[in-house]
């Protein structure tokens, strides 16, 4: 095979360009016309396919994806709960908020709530009714009725079960909204490591293809001869 490498021909720099699709339209005309004269571009560009397709099949390992998740608080989850509120609701805070939120919902529901030294009183109903006097109402106007009674403590247990309906809801759309951050930042960093292995690869072959192009006329020569042999058996097999 010696006997068939010519001397160094000065065109190591246009191989690789070829090699890489770096070339022009016309370089390519010329080294491809070049290549059917000369049998050392012509076998290292083969020697060279062959360390490019061997180059390509190799994987960078998957960096494992380390996550710390910190168990939240009472304090966290409360916080959590008055950041996703808007603004007019942050004035005041703890349970008074909350208990004013039920509030208003019991108000416009025609629910009202009146707490007195005998206990609370609720009416239901859409209509408000108003107690009058037994001087100044007519005989004939009926009473008005309380349709329910509850103690403080059941006004407490309903306020209680709106807030944690509030809060439950709360949770449940951060959880969502989590989810879809994490599920974004996970497609992310897949496509920037799949961007910077494909960087780091080509990068590595387009070094290794200068530093061969660098090597003098019988380093080049074993080496190819080297590489040719390799491929030629490796294809036998």
């Amino acid at each position: 095979m010696k006997s068939q490498l010519e001397s160094n021909c000065g065109k190591q720099d246009l191989m690789v360009s070829y090699l890489y699709d770096e070339a022009s339209q016309a370089e390519r005309a010329e080294f491809e016309r070049h290549q059917t004269t000369c049998a050392t571009c012509r076998n290292e560009l083969q020697a060279f396919q062959s360390v490019r397709q061997e180059l390509n099949t190799w994987e960078m390992p998957v960096v494992p994806h380390i996550e710390v998740v910190t168990p939240r608080t009472a304090m966290d989850a409360l916080r959590e709960f008055f950041l996703l509120m808007p603004g007019w609701f942050k004035i005041t805070s703890g349970l008074a908020t909350a208990a004013a939120a039920a509030l208003i919902v019991f108000a416009l529901s025609g629910t009202h709530i009146r707490f007195g030294q005998n206990g609370v009183d609720a009416k239901f109903g859409i209509r408000e009714i108003t107690e009058l006097s037994s001087t100044s109402a007519p005989v004939d106007m009926p009473k008005p009725t309380v349709v329910n009674s509850l103690s403080r403590e059941d006004a407490e247990k309903m306020i209680q079960a709106a807030v944690a309906q509030v809060q439950a809801q709360a949770q449940e759309q951060t959880r969502l909204q989590l989810a879809g951050l994490e599920a974004k930042l996970k497609a992310t960093h897949q496509t920037e490591l799949q961007n910077a292995t494909m960087r780091l690869r080509k990068d590595h072959q387009k070094q290794l293809a200068l530093q061969l192009a660098k090597l003098d006329n019988t380093q080049r020569q074993t080496l190819t001869e080297w590489l040719f042999d390799s491929a030629t058996a490796s294809n036998e097999r």
